[in-house]
């Protein structure tokens, strides 16, 4: 008989000892498959103490099926117990526990020998994979749906649009694909803030969801837009029904806080009869005609007609001509006076860009401002334009015309293009520059994206270069805003000052606007103004500056030149003593 203190037998004692601690599961089996041994992971996992379990036939206590076809699993134990060699389940095994509780597992069963080396039995070793598989099937979902909505995003659609495509080419089934757009969610973003306009968004996608059957698909795949995909086997007043549905759910108000919020949508859709692959032409279809049907005034659905794809090409020709237009110079300034509330003299002159196009005459920013955002070449423009100002600015002071500030707008896409702070410093040296003589206007809904990066606006003003906030009233407009983004000035949108004085609504809200900007020391610039009794109603409310047609609509360089040669003062409107106040 063997020494119950030799070493050999410590060592067994304290590596049974041990297995109690291991988290898998470990049941050793003779060479009939009866159970000698489990620990306690795989008493816990299958439900059977040791007392019960030892002597038993380890298939009844190992009870594994397959996950998906619930079918008993290959007899692996058996198989090892015959050749002894080691196997593994198959994937998708599931432990069926003594009470009915379902463990996803991975195992490995082994032959082992007994201290004679003949062949005494197995080793089942097995993991619990709930975790693992759980956390698998977490980032799954996630790589496949929108975190915001829950719906599937691109990366379902784009198979699932592969999948039907390929499945078409009976004459009496098409595929429908439909591109939602949200209409005024811009809007709902801007003046209520992003946790409200995420509100929006998923009761929308659950409204929409809800007006489709099993088989459909509606994914989001950008910030306010939808795509749906369907399966088209009824007639066209099938899609008719479906249609109004969508845009009646859209429609309906949102409730929030007590205050019902209205948006609506704006549809395009594109249809396929005949196998394809091009997923891509599928869905600029589709985003062709929602982009018609919001061009429309939004809240409607629009087919897609061969036509649109003709707008596609218009958009790339104007890019074209913009690139053509920055290298021939056809870009040129106007100049719009902003003038001093209290003496009516002017203090500074906002630079606008026209397009002098080969055939289209002078042209408007409203024409041609959106496309270059879009291709980014906005970028060079915005610097055409800066250059441009600086240098004559420059050339004016030189000459010994008065000293006056400079206003110039910047688009977003510039700020976040990389390397604007040094471009402008650049600028800055290159024209002579004069400490706090220039001021940059951006939007509300830009420095809110501009100020999560923390560093670029205070970089801008530490080359003494003023910021201001254009457009002000139409997006956030709080004080808290106003005081976190450390503007110097704020610009009221003029479609406030439209109102005054028949709207008195208008004119409370103006002179909100003009405390909030007095609160955080910042300059209060009234665009739009067009009459006396606007210019004096805004001096009596302590607005320091204004700029409009009653002052002087824009002009070209050479009679802004002759304004500062003259001293040009407007005389200040006689309604009454203005009590500006700075």
């Amino acid at each position: 008989m063997a020494d119950q203190n030799s070493p050999w037998n410590n060592v067994t004692q304290k590596l049974l000892q041990g297995i109690d601690y291991v988290p898998d599961g470990i049941i050793l089996v003779d060479t009939r498959g009866a159970i000698l041994f489990l620990n306690p992971a795989a008493s816990r996992m299958t439900g059977w103490e040791q007392s019960e379990a030892i002597g038993k036939d380890a298939r009844s206590v190992f009870n594994v099926v397959n996950a998906v076809t619930r079918e008993a699993a290959w007899d692996v134990l058996g198989q090892v117990l015959l050749d002894r060699q080691s196997y593994t389940l198959l994937p998708n095994s599931v432990l069926i526990s003594k009470n009915g509780t379902e463990v996803p597992i991975e195992d490995a069963i082994s032959p082992f020998n007994d201290d004679q080396g003949e062949f005494a039995g197995a080793v089942i070793i097995f993991k619990d994979m709930s975790l693992t598989r759980w956390q698998l099937a977490k980032a799954l979902h996630r790589a496949n749906h929108d975190p915001l909505t829950s719906l599937p995003n691109r990366t379902t659609l784009h198979e699932r649009m592969l999948s039907g495509m390929a499945r078409l080419g009976s004459a009496s089934h098409a595929l429908c694909l439909m591109a939602i757009d949200v209409d005024h969610f811009k809007s709902v973003n801007d003046k209520l803030g992003h946790a409200i306009g995420d509100f929006v968004l998923q009761v929308l996608a659950t409204r929409i969801a809800g007006c489709l059957r099993a088989s459909d698909l509606v994914c989001r795949v950008g910030g306010d837009e939808f795509v749906v995909l369907l399966p088209l086997s009824g007639g066209v007043d099938d899609l008719e029904i479906l249609v109004q549905s969508l845009l009646e759910a859209g429609r309906a108000p949102i409730e929030v806080l007590g205050v019902g919020i209205s948006v609506s949508l704006s549809i395009g859709i594109a249809l396929r009869h005949e196998q394809s692959g091009d997923v891509a032409g599928f869905l600029g279809d589709a985003d062709k005609a929602a982009y018609r049907a919001k061009a429309a005034g939004g809240d409607r659905a629009q087919l897609f007609e061969l036509d649109f794809r003709k707008d596609a090409g218009a958009e790339r020709t104007l890019q074209y001509q913009i690139v053509e237009a920055l290298r021939t110079d056809q870009f040129l300034l106007q100049y719009q006076p902003v003038v001093d509330c209290r003496t009516g003299r002017m203090v500074g002159a906002e630079a606008l860009v026209r397009w002098r196009h080969p055939d289209g005459g002078l042209l408007l920013p409203i024409s041609f401002v959106e496309a270059a955002e879009r291709s980014g070449l906005i970028v060079p423009l915005g610097q055409m334009v800066l250059q441009q100002a600086l240098a004559q600015r420059k050339e004016w002071l030189e000459r010994g015309l008065p000293l006056f500030t400079l206003f110039a707008n910047v688009s977003a896409v510039e700020l976040v293009s990389g390397e604007y702070v040094e471009r402008l410093r650049e600028l800055l040296a290159a024209n002579d520059y004069v400490p706090y003589s220039l001021t940059l206007e951006l939007t509300e809904s830009s420095l809110l994206g501009v100020h999560h990066q923390r560093l670029l606006i205070p970089a801008i003003r530490a080359l003494k270069v003023q910021v201001a906030m254009d457009d002000f009233g139409v997006g956030y407009s709080n004080i808290e805003y106003l005081r976190n983004c450390a503007v110097d000035c704020v610009k009221i949108d003029g479609s406030f000052v439209a109102g005054i004085p028949q709207r008195s609504q208008d004119m409370a809200l103006v002179k909100a606007m003009i405390a909030m900007a007095a609160s955080v020391r910042a300059n209060s610039i009234a665009e739009g103004v067009e009459t006396a009794e606007q210019a004096w109603l805004l001096a009596e409310a302590g607005c320091m500056q204004v700029q409009g047609n009653y002052y002087s609509p824009p002009v070209f360089p050479e009679e802004i030149e002759q304004l500062l040669l003259h001293q040009w003062t407007v005389p200040v409107p006689e309604l009454a003593q203005p009590t500006c106040a700075r």
